[in-house]
């Protein structure tokens, strides 16, 4: 999905919060299409882990290459600046310099 208001928050999965085990899910997050030096943080974040199914779940967050408002440029690849697990990312903030996160 896309998110690319100047603020605000959004959900995964229809606004439940739910998703299906080994889901790969990704968001281009670009505050007003790319301002630069855009701040990234999370209010609310928690992930969660079923050892008994051997999965761990994790989010990670990247920043992009300038203009890249798809985050796959072969050029510039996406950098990764956090892999976030159980609560980690609460209260945390990320920084790109590009104003364009994936």
């Amino acid at each position: 999905g896309y998110f690319v208001d100047s603020g605000g928050e959004f959900m995964e999965q229809a606004n439940t919060g739910d998703y299906n085990i080994n889901s790969d899910c990704k968001w281009i997050v670009a505050p007003s299409y790319g301002v630069r030096g855009a701040v990234l943080g999370f209010s609310e974040f928690e992930t969660f882990d079923i050892p008994e199914a051997n999965v761990q779940d994790f989010v990670r967050v990247y920043k992009c290459g300038d203009h890249d408002y798809s985050c796959s440029s072969t050029i510039t690849p996406p950098t990764l600046i956090a892999e976030l697990k159980g609560t980690e990312g609460l209260h945390q903030s990320y920084t790109s310099e590009s104003g364009i996160f994936l």
